[in-house]
């Protein structure tokens, strides 16, 4: 299993990456087989070595697409996961199902 971690900056950053209600690292988790934990400023990312890989990468692409349009869309998502065309707060230990 590999586990890789990414920084998450602020409330607001999670909120827009995550999506509403959490659709997007829902998609991304269910997508790519992986699982994920925020905690403390932290998204962690577990998995195989490739799927944790790519969901990497992929959060790495949606947090480019986030600064740059300051929003991430379910299109975002899914060109991010390789599906597609591209086009509240959580508390401190949430872990995304």
């Amino acid at each position: 299993m590999a586990h890789q971690t990414l920084e998450l900056s602020s409330a607001d950053e999670v909120r827009s990456l995550f999506g509403p209600e959490d659709r997007n690292i829902r998609r991304l988790k269910k997508s790519l087989g992986v699982s994920a934990v925020w905690r403390d400023g932290t998204l962690h990312i577990d998995g195989d070595k490739g799927a944790v890989d790519r969901a990497y990468r992929a959060l790495d692409q949606l947090r480019t697409t986030l600064e740059k349009s300051g929003r991430v869309s379910e299109a975002d998502v899914m060109a991010a996961v390789g599906g597609g065309a591209r086009s509240g707060s959580l508390p401190s230990d949430a872990a995304i199902d």
